[in-house]
C-alpha cells in the first residue's frame, strides 16, 4: 500500500478517536449532571483550579459545594472542593460509589451524631453533691439544649469515668461570678481542684454561654489529662496525627470567611475597650455622685478625689469613713473593668474560642501580630509545642457545645483537622469507658 494512503488513513483515525473521545466525555457529562441534583453548577463552577482539569469529574464537587452553601475560592481545583465538602460528610469514593449505586448524590449535610442529654449520672460525685448539684446540671442542660454534635456531648459526659481505673479525688470550689473557671491537678492525677463558675446566678444569656464555654474548655483539658495513659502529659499532645495536620493547618493559613469574623469581633472588642477607657477618666466623680448624692462629705473634692487641703485633725477624724469609702470605691472600679472584659469575651458568641483555635494553630503568632485578640503567647506554645493541639482541641469542644456556627465555619475551613478532633475526641471516650487502654 501507499505510504500516502497509509499516513491519511492514520490521521483518520486519530481524527475519529478524538471525537470519539470527546463524545464519550460529553456524555458522561450529561450523566453526571444529571446526578449530581444540584442546581446552576455546571457552567459556573467548573473553575478548573490549581490542580483541575476540563473533564465532567471536576465539576461534581463544585455543585456539592454549592448546593451545602460553601463559598468556592475561584483558586480552588477539585481537591480542594473535595476538602470543603468534608467538612459536611462527603467523600470523593462514597460519592462515586452512591452514584454508581443509586444514580444520584442524596444530600449528606452533617455527619454528627445526634446529641444526647448530659445527665447527673455522668459526673464525679463530688460535682453533683447537694451544695453543687444544681450549679453542675446548669451547666449540662446549657450544654444538652445548645449543642448540635452528639460527639461532643457524649465526651463530655465522659468526665466521671477512668477506664475503670480509681477516679481522682475532686476539691470542688464554686465561684462567687460567671468568672474564673478553672481545673488544675497534680501530675499524678490523683487529686483534682476545679472552680466551677456560678452558672444558677446568671441570669444574662450570653453571659452564661461565655462562662460555659470557659468551663467546657478546662474540663476537655481534664479529660484530655485523665486519657493520656503512659504516652505523656495529654492524650490529644501525644497524637501525632493531630500534629501532622495542625502543621499543614498552619501553612494553609486562615480563611476568608475566618478572616472576616476576626476583623469584626477585632472592631467590637476594641470599642466595648473604649467605653472602659472612657468611664474610668470620670469614675471617681461618678461614683462619688452615685454613693453621696450632691452632699460630698467634706473630707472628698467635687471631683471624686480626696481633699488633702482639711487640714491633719479632720483627716484623723474621718480616716476610718475615708478608708471604707476607698474600699468600696476600688471593688467598684475592678468590678467596672471585670465587667467590661467579659463583654469583650462574651461578644459575638464564641469568636474568641475561634480566635484561640487558629491562634494555637500558629503557635501564638497570630495574636503577637494583632490577628486575634485571645490565645497564648508565643513563648507559651515555644515552650512546649504539644500545647497547640491541647489549646486548640479545648476551644474546639468549647464552640462546638455552645455555637454550631463558628465551629461549622472551622470544620469547612480546616475539614482535616476538625476530622482529627473529632476523632480524638472518640477515642479518648473509649479510654474513660475502659474500652480503649
Amino acid at each position: 500500500m501507499d505510504n500516502a494512503v497509509i499516513e491519511y488513513k492514520k490521521r483518520r483515525q486519530k481524527r475519529l478517536d478524538a471525537k470519539a473521545v470527546e463524545q464519550f466525555r460529553i456524555r458522561r457529562d450529561a450523566r453526571l449532571h444529571g446526578r449530581m441534583d444540584a442546581d446552576g453548577d455546571e457552567e459556573n463552577n467548573n473553575g478548573g483550579g490549581k490542580r483541575g482539569g476540563g473533564h465532567g469529574n471536576t465539576k461534581l464537587p463544585f455543585g456539592l459545594c454549592q448546593r451545602e452553601g460553601i463559598k468556592i475560592d475561584p483558586k480552588w481545583g477539585p481537591s480542594d472542593a473535595w476538602d470543603a465538602l468534608a467538612g459536611k460528610g462527603y467523600s470523593a469514593g462514597e460519592v462515586y460509589k452512591e452514584l454508581k449505586k443509586t444514580g444520584k448524590v442524596s444530600k449528606k449535610g452533617s455527619t454528627k451524631k445526634p446529641p444526647t442529654r448530659i445527665e447527673e449520672s455522668h459526673f464525679p460525685p463530688e460535682m453533683v453533691a447537694k451544695a453543687y448539684r444544681k450549679n453542675t446540671m446548669v451547666f449540662a442542660d446549657y450544654v444538652s439544649d445548645h449543642c448540635d454534635d452528639g460527639n461532643v456531648t457524649e465526651f463530655l459526659s465522659a468526665v466521671g469515668g477512668n477506664g475503670g481505673k480509681k477516679p481522682p479525688k475532686f476539691v470542688v470550689k464554686r465561684l462567687r461570678g460567671p468568672d474564673g473557671a478553672c481545673v488544675w491537678y497534680r501530675r499524678d492525677m490523683k487529686e483534682v481542684h476545679l472552680e466551677i463558675p456560678n452558672f444558677a446566678s446568671i441570669k444574662d444569656e450570653k453571659i452564661k454561654a461565655q462562662s460555659v464555654r470557659s468551663f467546657a474548655h478546662e474540663l476537655t483539658h481534664y479529660i484530655d489529662m485523665l486519657a493520656r495513659g503512659d504516652q505523656g502529659d495529654h492524650f490529644t499532645g501525644t497524637n501525632a496525627k493531630i500534629a501532622d495536620e495542625i502543621d499543614k493547618a498552619k501553612s494553609k493559613g486562615v480563611g476568608d470567611e475566618v478572616s472576616k469574623v476576626f476583623k469584626e469581633y477585632n472592631e467590637g472588642y476594641e470599642k466595648i475597650k473604649g467605653e472602659l477607657i472612657e468611664k474610668k477618666k470620670t469614675f471617681n466623680k461618678d461614683y462619688a455622685k452615685e454613693r453621696f448624692g450632691d452632699n460630698f462629705p467634706e473630707w472628698l473634692s467635687d471631683d471624686g478625689a480626696f481633699d488633702y487641703s482639711i487640714g491633719w485633725e479632720k483627716w484623723s477624724k474621718y480616716q476610718s469613713e475615708m478608708k471604707q469609702y476607698s474600699s468600696e470605691r476600688k471593688k467598684a472600679e475592678k468590678k467596672l473593668a471585670e465587667d467590661n472584659s467579659f463583654r469583650r469575651r462574651s461578644y459575638m458568641d464564641g469568636a474568641t474560642c475561634l480566635q484561640g483555635i487558629y491562634d494555637a494553630i500558629h503557635g501564638g503568632e497570630l495574636r503577637d501580630k494583632g490577628v486575634v485578640k485571645y490565645g497564648h503567647s508565643l513563648e507559651y506554645y515555644e515552650g512546649d509545642r504539644e500545647n497547640r493541639a491541647i489549646e486548640a482541641i479545648a476551644d474546639y469542644v468549647a464552640l462546638r457545645a455552645t455555637n454550631s456556627r463558628y465551629a461549622d465555619m472551622f470544620a469547612q475551613d480546616q475539614p482535616k483537622l476538625a476530622a482529627a478532633f473529632d476523632e480524638a475526641l472518640s477515642e479518648m471516650v473509649k479510654v474513660m469507658r475502659g474500652k480503649r487502654k
